[in-house]
């Protein structure tokens, strides 16, 4: 079961939520030296939110989304910024919890969830869940 946590319960468990945010960061964020701290100030604005997968208590992922807004097509996206799974989740576990985020992400206007990846078999399940994979996601550290 995927959970959005409030910011007090970031700010309570900030050590566990920030190694696996820590493991997890797209290619976007680059290598500042106060990312963690601008990633935990946006967590307890509300701008960053934190997702939290349960299965018997115990904690198998912890996940951050953001709503961005493109403003030539004036769309709104759920962009998954980071997850990690501190177990091996299987593909119905992977669709519930995007399940989970499509529907939150409905909520809050948005047309399409994006995300970043590097797990061929996550690449797999977006595909036969019919979402598009064909883009790459470049970059060149300067």
């Amino acid at each position: 079961m995927l959970v959005k946590l409030l910011p007090d319960n970031v700010a309570r468990n900030w050590d566990t939520i920030k190694f696996a945010i820590s493991e997890s960061l797209p290619p976007v964020a680059g290598e500042g030296l106060t990312k963690m701290n601008n990633i935990l100030e946006a967590l307890l604005a509300g701008s960053l939110e934190c997702w939290v997968s349960v299965f018997d208590e115990k904690i198998k992922a912890i996940g951050t989304t953001q709503v961005l807004h493109d403003a030539i097509s004036d769309t709104h996206n759920l962009c998954i910024y980071s997850f990690y799974s501190y177990t091996n989740m299987g593909n119905s576990e992977w669709a519930e919890e995007l399940n989970t985020l499509k529907r939150y992400a409905e909520s809050r206007g948005c047309v399409r969830i994006i995300a970043y990846t590097k797990i061929p078999a996550l690449v797999q399940l977006i595909q036969r869940l019919g979402g598009e994979t064909d883009v790459t996601v470049l970059s060149i550290n300067i």
